[in-house]
């Protein structure tokens, strides 16, 4: 308990001295030893807070590295709440603005900007969700790749790649959390899997409460097919009216 309050006591903190101690171990453990063996990163990945404080304080060449950590910890990016994700920025913002004083201007929004685009350029299908927070915040949008979309609907491809001989997983506990997505696009669709990134996104940009309890069934939806679950959570997120 008491790591992890201290995790979301410096998540309002970017220049906390233990981001760069996290940071460090991170880079001496990669490749060499597995993230669940370091307490402090098994409890970071529990404290949503903390993962976007480490992210968004991280040089681009480490953003990669942290968002991989959800291969080896029970974690999910994409079940981070917007809210969460906007409340970190404002306060590093707020943070740098009063370390740099005069020259925030001028430095502050490549400073901020640098690991949303990093977010955008590994994960394309985050980039809406990088859009939302460059809006809300008044910063430019980063320039990420143009990622050209397939004109099949998501839900077909992905039935047209695993009907034939994969056990799909069924995750009730999705099923159950999606019983209040009352929206006629969503009720079309009824096994978990094809759920999961329209449950991730619409906790993502809609404000649905982000249950702990979902992480390991969405993240087994993800792994099933982690082509439909990224496609279809960008779309569900550019438009959340169809969540």
């Amino acid at each position: 308990a008491a790591m992890s309050e201290h995790l979301a006591a410096i998540a309002k903190d970017p220049t906390h001295p233990d981001w760069s101690r996290l940071r460090a171990t991170l880079r001496l453990c990669l490749g060499r030893a597995p993230l669940s063996a370091f307490d402090w990163f098994v409890v970071l990945a529990g404290c949503p807070e903390a993962l976007v404080a480490f992210l968004l304080g991280a040089p681009p060449d480490m953003v990669g590295a942290i968002l991989e950590m959800d291969m080896e910890l029970p974690l999910l990016w994409e079940a981070i709440s917007g809210a969460i994700w906007l409340t970190v920025l404002e306060a590093r913002k707020a943070a740098l603005g009063r370390l740099l004083g005069e020259a925030a201007g001028e430095l502050l929004p490549a400073l901020l900007l640098e690991p949303l685009a990093a977010l955008a350029g590994i994960r394309p299908h985050m980039a809406p969700l990088v859009d939302m927070l460059c809006l809300s915040t008044g910063l430019p949008r980063p320039t990420a790749p143009v990622v050209r979309e397939s004109d099949q609907d998501p839900a077909q491809e992905l039935l047209r790649r695993n009907l034939s001989d994969r056990c799909w997983p069924e995750e009730t506990r999705i099923l159950q959390a999606a019983l209040g997505m009352t929206r006629p696009s969503s009720r079309n669709f009824t096994h978990s899997v094809l759920l999961a990134p329209r449950l991730a996104a619409a906790i993502a940009t809609c404000g649905r409460p982000a249950d702990p309890d979902l992480i390991h069934p969405l993240r087994e939806a993800r792994r099933f097919d982690p082509r439909y679950f990224e496609t279809a959570y960008a779309r569900a997120c550019r438009q959340p009216e169809a969540v």
